[in-house]
């Protein structure tokens, strides 16, 4: 799955995979689906949902929680 050219992009793509998979018990397949239909939804590159995924998993622990 590669819809961008940005350093990290695999990195980042890859890191939300893994919190969609762990968070929704979900095979991978299904967590890259995930991905692509709200970056089509949202008008919006796969990277730049990855970007927010990853971004809001930070917060939350940033403010102390905890799991999904």
């Amino acid at each position: 799955m590669h819809d961008g050219d940005s350093p990290g992009f695999d990195h980042m793509v890859h890191q939300a995979e893994g919190i969609l998979i762990a968070r929704y018990d979900l095979p991978l397949r299904e967590a890259v689906s995930m991905l692509r239909a709200w970056a089509a939804e949202e008008g919006v590159s796969v990277p730049e949902v990855a970007r927010g995924v990853v971004d809001t998993l930070v917060e939350h622990r940033e403010d102390g929680h905890r799991g999904g």
